[in-house]
Formats: C-alpha cells, structure tokens, sequence
C-alpha cells in the first residue's frame, strides 16, 4: 500500500541520519545498492549499475551509471550547494559527459527546499543535461512518482524495501503477516472479464479443505483464476493459505524462493511457525507445468514432496496442472493418494478435481461486458462456441473486437490456433512498429527457448533488444500495455509472456521452420525439446493444417519413418496426428494418407496406426466424416492398425444406433465385413491366435 511505502521511506532516511550521526559512510554504500532496484522499477532503467563496485571503488562525481539511458547518479547524504556544485565540477573535470548525457543527484536526507544562486550554469557549460530543478531529488520526489502507480508495480516497489527495510524480526513474530505480504505480490488475473462460478470456488474451497490433491483443466480454462479466487475466500474466511506461483518463481532454486518470498532459512521450517486453524492452512501451487526445464520441475517434485510428508496434518497441498501435463507427470500423480468421491477423469489416478469449461449461462455472463459478442456468439458455429467456453479464448475475442474497426467474420472459425491467428494479427503483426514488435519477441523466444523457461531476466536481453532505440523502446511498451509481454516476479525484475498459451504460440510463428529438414534439426538440437515446447509444436502443425496443408504434410511424411531418433519418433507419432484427429472436417483432407495407403506404402501403415491411438485417447467423435474415412481405409487393412479399427467402427456403430444415423451405421457395417473377409483370409496363412481373438 501507498502507506507501507512511505512508512518503509520514512525508515530508510531514519536509518541514514542515524548512521550519519554516527559518523557511519558505509551507510552510503548500503544505499547505492538499495537504490538500483528501487530507481529501476521508478524510473525505468533496465542497466543501472552501481559504479563503485563495476568500475572503481571510488568512483569520481557519480555512484550509479545507465549506459543505455545515459543517466548517471550521484548518491549522497549532503545537501549543500557546495555538495551540488562540487559534483558537477568533477563530472565536467572527468569528462563523465562524454558517456552520461543527464546527471541526477539524489539526497539520501532531505535535499534543501530552494537552490538559490548562480554558478551551476556556469559550470555545466552546456555539455550535460543538469537542471537545479528537477535533478534533484530526494524521498518525497519518489513517493510523488509512485502515487500514480498501478497497484501491481506498487507492489513491486513495496517488495524492494520491505527487503531491505522490513522489520524481519516482526516477521518471524508475525509469519501471517508474511503470508499476507506474498500473497499480495501476485497481482490481479490477466482477464477483466468477471464471471461468476461461485458454486465451482465453493466445491474447490472444499476440495482444498479435505486433503491434498491436483487441480486439472485443459490450457486457458481458467486454473489460475480460480486460484486467485480461492485465495480471497480463504483470506475472508480466516484460514492461513500460501500462493506460490511456479512461473514467478525463476529455477525453484532455495535462492530465488528466498528473494521472491521474503524469508531466510527453509521454507517448511518457517511454513511450521504459520498458525494452523481446526481447517489447516493450504499451500497453494500454481501452473506446475509451466516448471518445463527438467531441474526446475524436479526442485518443486521435492518441494511439494517435503509439504507433504513433513507438513501432514498442518498443511494440506494443492497444485494446478494442465490435463495432459498431469497424465504425463505420474511422478507428481503418485505424492496425491487414491481417487475419492470427487470428479473423476480418465487417466488421472490420484485425488483431483477438474475444473469444467464455462457453460452456456456463464458465457452470457459476459455479454454486457465484450462489445459485439452477443451476436457473434448466436451466428457463430457451434464448434465457435465451444471455443468461446473457454475463459481464455472469450480474453482473445475481446482484444480482437476490440481493435478492429468493424466485426471480423468469425463464421469459419471452428479452432483455437484461428482465433489465436486472428488475434496475432491484430495486436501483434499490425501498425506502423509491426517489424518492432516482431523483433522484440522473436529475442525474447529466443532467450526463453535457450534457457528452458518461460520467463526471462530483463537486464539479459536490454541489449538485444535495442531499447535504446525510442521505435523500439515504444513497441516494448505497447507489448507490456498491450497484454502481450507482462513483468513478473515479486520485483517486476523478469519478463513473460501474458499468458503461456501465447508463449507457445509465439514460437510455432517465430521460432520453428517449416521446411521438413529444418524442423527436424530444430527438434534434434536438444533432447528437451518435444517435451517443453510440445504445445508450440502443436501449435505449428496445426497453422500448417490450415494455412498450408502441403507443408503440413511434406513435414508429417519427413519426421514419421520409424527409423528416426528417439526424441524425434516419439514426437512425430504423437503431435501430427493428434493435429490430424483434432482438425480435419472434410475427407479431401485426408487424400493424403488414403493415396498412400491405396499405393501399399509402408510409411501409410504406420500413420494410421498412430491416428488409430490418437482417437482413442483424444476421443473423436465426429463421425459424420470419420465413418467415411474408416469406409475407405477399410480397404487396405493391415495387422498394425486392424485392432484399434475394429475396436473404434464398434464405439461408433453404438453412437449411430442410438441417434438412428443410417449413413454412419452402413458405413459401420461395410468396414465389419471387410475386417471379417480380411479375417479370414489372413487366417489361411497365420496361425496366429490374435486373427481368431480380432474376429470374435
């Protein structure tokens, strides 16, 4: 709060005219160091650096040095004219302005109310920016800036003296206070859309309530949301809760959960000194799949593990996870228990609740708040509106509606990488910094891809990225205002993506080429990456279904062969045809792979074999067009594929039998009589027992 940070000030001058008293000069020092983070967040700076450690430790005229901004700061406790002119003297007899266009002198007391008198002109002699005025500043002149700050970069500048200047004694006396500290540093949820799913916040307080347990839901389904949610129910009802968002909280190294934290020592030694109501408290872990470095994942496994076995009976545990990332995290399955008698999901053994997409009364919720979406809504598909179910694609509707000058024809509109598309066009790749924008995220991708994370230091890419350049300096800002990079971490200090789902799909557009041997090289060129860019692959191969089908399948017949790498096969049998399963509406899409397998080529065999397992795991059932494609495939059946066939017709004749579908039950039964024939005629030459199981 604006109050903390004065009071937080107040303690800061306090501690400098004491030591000043005491004749103490490293006091000084101290507050070089205290002030580069704290001018950074006010002022902007992203390479301010302390100069008596990076140069010299005496430094002439000035303390702290900006090259980028060319800004130079003196830090002292004196405020005399005398101190004033003396400084400016040595920064015209060293030539500091030679590399510094701008001197600020900033007063760690108070600075004098005028600075009457001539000379300061004189001594400047036009070779720097200096102005008695308004460089010259001291504690009240910050406190003025940050009045008019948005409360997250508030917090931000609270966490940066509360490091330095909070009573940590106080702290450990109070650790609910702590807890209320951190919890405040999150900020709000990206959306401004509200929505009200009291009854879902109330099942999942429950949920919490009774033990430990995952939270799951399909990318943008609102997790992180609701979490949030649930932190103000816990907070109003009086019950000790911690928020840790994993994607805030750099490598989960004990280092960064310290400074990101505000705490010393270990974190469940000082989680035991939080008093623990008749409820328990409830440690709260937000987007473990956003942990896709491999260390990092493994750092917070033993964190949640430690909770739980240490903590039990204290603290109860709960983390979120998107849906496919909990199927393939059985480590993390295996710390949550048994399933019990709340929603249950295929493949999700372990105590869990899901959060659902909105349904249709949700929805209209937000029909007085997103201009034009009530009619989009009724004349959209109803493919469209299932889309529009979920809480993240509705945010990307509303940026879209709101900056296009007429309503967008959303009637062919039926995927999310369309919308995602449609959405990128009008924020990211349009207005006269298009190249900047580009540019800055392209670095970006290319940092956070090099280091296995999806937030980057600030001060890593400033150079790359050219922030010198106002063109670029203004696109940066437009990308931070415009929702498309957002600063994160307690201390403002590192960049992400919005949203991870932009993250992901930033790279399939910048980052991954779609010529076949270059998206095999980029795969190949670290093992980890079908694993931490999987969604972007995603991403990638479902733009190329729809805006270049021929590359979608130069790339799919490059990288299926069985005889690739390991980490290549294994991305190549999962990501292309679960596209394929997911997207295709029409049979023509599909010529492809029936030409294939009507010529007897191998590498068609093996495709239908991996399509045949995406279906059952993402279970399709458009089978209007699937009956058609099973008709024809039917035709050239193979020992590989046969199985998950036959298994699939007889899920779909069920389906057809009960809505009546004659068209869909034929189909059915033409594939059924060539899997018999087929049958037995394979029968005749293998005395294989899996013929005679597969035909009864």
């Amino acid at each position: 709060s604006q109050d903390r940070i004065n009071e937080l000030m107040s303690i800061f001058v306090v501690q400098v005219k004491g030591a000043g008293a005491m004749s103490r000069t490293d006091i000084n020092h101290v507050s070089e160091n205290v002030l580069i983070p704290l001018l950074s967040e006010i002022y902007g700076h992203t390479d301010l650096r302390n100069l008596n450690v990076s140069e010299d430790p005496n430094f002439p005229a000035i303390d702290l040095g900006d090259e980028k901004t060319k800004t130079a700061y003196q830090i002292t406790s004196t405020s005399s004219s005398e101190k004033i002119k003396d400084t400016l003297k040595k920064f015209v007899k060293y030539k500091l302005y030679e590399e510094y266009d701008r001197l600020v002198i900033y007063i760690l007391t108070e600075k004098q109310e005028t600075y009457q008198g001539r000379g300061f002109e004189e001594i400047i002699q036009g070779k720097f920016t200096f102005d008695k005025e308004n460089d010259i500043h001291d504690y009240r002149d910050l406190l003025k800036e940050i009045s008019g700050f948005p409360l997250e970069k508030s917090r931000r500048i609270q966490n940066i003296l509360e490091q330095h200047f909070g009573d940590k004694d106080d702290e450990l006396r109070d650790p609910l206070d702590w807890l209320e500290k951190v919890n405040s540093l999150w900020g709000e949820e990206l959306t401004t859309i509200k929505i009200n799913r009291e009854q879902l916040c109330n099942d999942l307080q429950d949920f919490a309530l009774r033990g430990n347990g995952v939270i799951i839901g399909s990318p943008g389904v609102g997790k992180t949301y609701l979490l949030k949610e649930l932190h103000r129910s816990l907070k109003s009802d009086g019950i000790s809760h911690l928020l840790l968002p994993i994607d805030q909280l750099g490598e989960g190294t004990d280092e960064d959960l310290q400074r990101e934290l505000s705490y010393e020592g270990d974190l469940i030694e000082k989680l035991k000194t939080v008093p623990v109501s008749d409820k328990k408290a409830i440690l709260l872990f937000d987007a473990f799949d956003a942990a896709r470095n491999e260390q990092t994942r493994k750092r917070f496994l033993r964190l949640i593990r430690r909770v739980i076995q240490e903590l039990n009976g204290l603290w109860n545990v709960v983390v979120t996870v998107r849906t496919y990332d909990a199927k393939k995290s059985q480590e993390l399955l295996d710390l949550f228990g048994s399933l019990d008698d709340t929603n249950h999901s295929e493949g999700i053994l372990c105590r869990h609740f899901e959060i659902p997409p909105l349904n249709a009364d949700e929805i209209r919720q937000a029909f007085d708040q997103i201009p034009y979406l009530e009619s989009v809504y009724y004349d959209g598909s109803e493919e469209f509106k299932q889309l529009l179910a979920n809480p993240f694609n509705l945010w990307l509707l509303e940026k879209i509606l709101k900056t296009s000058q007429d309503v967008p024809d959303f009637s062919q509109i039926h995927s999310e990488v369309q919308l995602l598309d449609l959405f990128w066009q009008r924020r990211v790749a349009a207005g006269r910094d298009e190249p900047h924008h580009l540019f800055i995220l392209e670095q970006m991708a290319h940092w956070m891809v090099k280091e296995r994370s999806l937030t980057v230091r600030q001060y890593d890419v400033y150079e790359d990225l050219g922030l010198d350049n106002p063109a670029r300096q203004r696109a940066w800002n437009e990308l931070l205002s415009g929702e498309i990079l957002a600063k994160v971490s307690s201390t403002g200090q590192r960049i992400a993506f919005s949203h991870n789902i932009l993250f992901d799909y930033a790279i399939s557009v910048l980052f991954i080429e779609d010529e076949p041997q270059q998206l095999e090289d980029f795969v190949l060129e670290d093992p980890s990456r079908p694993l931490f860019l999987r969604p972007s692959l995603s991403y990638f191969f479902t733009r190329l279904w729809y805006y270049a089908p021929e590359k979608f399948w130069d790339a799919f017949w490059h990288v299926l062969p069985s005889d690739q790498s390991v980490h290549l096969r294994l991305f190549a049998r999962l990501i292309p045809t679960s596209v394929i399963a997911n997207e295709a509406r029409e049979i023509d899409q599909l010529k492809q792979l029936l030409d294939k397998l009507d010529n007897g080529e191998g590498v068609a065999n093996e495709a239908m074999t991996c399509l045949l397992q995406s279906f059952r795991t993402l279970q399709i059932e458009r089978d209007a067009l699937w009956s058609v494609f099973f008709d024809q495939v039917s035709a050239h059946l193979h020992p590989n594929f046969a199985s998950d066939l036959t298994n699939l017709t007889s899920e779909m004749l069920e389906r057809a039998t009960e809505k009546e579908d004659t068209a869909v039950i034929d189909a059915c039964g033409r594939v059924g009589r060539r899997l018999l024939a087929w049958i037995w005629q394979e029968r005749e030459t293998s005395e294989a027992d899996w013929y005679n199981r597969l035909g009864g």
